[in-house]
């Protein structure tokens, strides 16, 4: 059985160091976005909290309870799995956000917009 040298193992206990670090700033940035998605009152703050990537340019329409948000996928889009889940997913907490944080809500409609390309590159 082999054994570590004292230098791979200084290097896995940096590794595991900075992991843990990590996984703590990620706790901190996870709290700060929920604190702040509870406390918005505006509709466009709130999409824009949920898409959370400027490139997707959220914009939210609102007319007689009916609360309309647009944005692109194109900052995800790899392949046409990961667009259908992820507008699928963002889709769901878009509706419950809406529906809890705004008692007038009657209707949440959500437009994804995405830009493809066919083989040769239109």
């Amino acid at each position: 059985m082999r054994t570590l040298s004292k230098a791979a193992l200084f290097v896995w206990g940096i590794v595991a160091i900075i992991f843990a670090i990590e996984l703590m700033s990620a706790s901190n940035k996870d709290t700060e976005w929920r604190k702040e998605k509870e406390e918005t009152h505006s509709p466009q703050r709130l999409a824009e909290l949920i898409v959370h990537e400027p490139k997707a340019l959220a914009q939210v329409s609102v007319s007689k309870g009916l609360y309309e948000v647009k944005y692109s996928i194109d900052p995800w889009l790899l392949t046409s799995g990961i667009a259908r889940d992820l507008s699928f997913n963002m889709a769901i907490e878009m509706t419950k956000s809406f529906f809890a944080k705004f008692p007038d809500a009657r209707q949440v409609s959500v437009i994804t917009t995405a830009t493809v390309e066919d083989i040769r590159g239109n």
